[in-house]
């Protein structure tokens, strides 16, 4: 393929091939080395099982995944489709495969083979650093057990908040004078209201600890999956050695400039004064 780009005054011109086959091979070695592996377990219908070695674009996220070792059975179960207003069913399995969530560098390769010429602007500036960048299942975990403590201390400043102003309002009550039967009554009702306030502060602070523990307990299962996972910067030089950019030729942008004002069918200001005066 061609590719133009500006060089301070010049407009270079470079002839870009690659190596298809090594990419191809390089991408599922990466994906699959540098990805974050998960074991997915769930029923898929019939024509919708994910195909072995196979990788597939998130549009909505950016996103690439690979998955391979795919397994699938019968679950037993039928499920119900329509096709032009006929209802028919169809079969459902149970499958499991091995889901990579691939670094940025699977969805940069994937550019190239699909002859994506701006990506050769990343080649140039030698910006690889957003490619490199992947974060490891350990900082998602420590990143996640920092957010268990932040909230936890967040709940408890806010619960000794409010029970400090409950506090407050009730010996304002014991205070007042008048009927002793009707003050008590009253501060049986604010006793049974501070429980109740204070009772769905915690339910409410138990349901989301329960989410935050489980995503812990998920990342720490990935983890251990992950233990081989390698650094995909390594792999920055394997992509570069399978492109190979050639300078064709160069122009100035002056040049091209003049061409382009000579090509035009339009004329110049300065020649339509020069045209009106005569």
């Amino acid at each position: 393929m061609i590719y133009f780009r500006n060089n301070g005054e010049l407009r270079e011109k470079y002839s870009i091939t690659f190596d298809k086959k090594g990419l191809e091979k390089l991408q599922v070695e990466v994906a699959k080395r540098c990805g974050e592996q998960s074991i997915v377990k769930k029923e898929c219908k019939d024509g919708y099982i994910p195909r072995n070695k196979s990788l597939h674009h998130d549009y909505d996220k950016d996103e690439y995944h690979y998955i391979d070792e795919v397994h699938s059975e019968l679950s037993g179960n039928k499920a119900t489709e329509w096709d032009n207003y006929v209802e028919y069913e169809v079969n459902l399995y149970n499958c499991d495969y091995k889901d990579y969530y691939c670094p940025p560098l699977v969805g940069f390769i994937e550019r190239i083979l699909c002859y994506d010429s701006k990506v050769y602007d990343t080649f140039f500036c030698k910006n690889f650093q957003k490619l490199c960048y992947f974060p490891k299942v350990k900082e998602k975990i420590m990143s996640l057990q920092q957010e268990i403590a932040t909230v936890s201390q967040a709940y408890l400043t806010a619960r000794q908040k409010k029970v400090d102003e409950l506090n407050k309002v009730y010996e304002e009550l014991t205070k007042k004078d008048g009927d002793i039967e009707k003050r008590i009554k009253e501060l049986n009702a604010w006793t049974s209201k501070i429980k109740k306030v204070l009772l769905n502060m915690d339910k409410e602070h138990v349901a989301r600890m329960k989410e935050l523990n489980e995503r812990l307990k998920y990342l720490l299962s990935i983890e251990k999956l992950n233990e081989s996972q390698e650094d995909v910067s390594k792999y920055i030089d394997s992509v570069l050695d399978l492109v190979d950019i050639r300078l064709v030729d160069s122009i100035s942008l002056e040049e091209i400039e003049r061409v382009r004002s000579f090509q035009s069918e339009e004329i110049p200001e300065q020649e339509k004064q020069l045209l009106m005066k005569k």
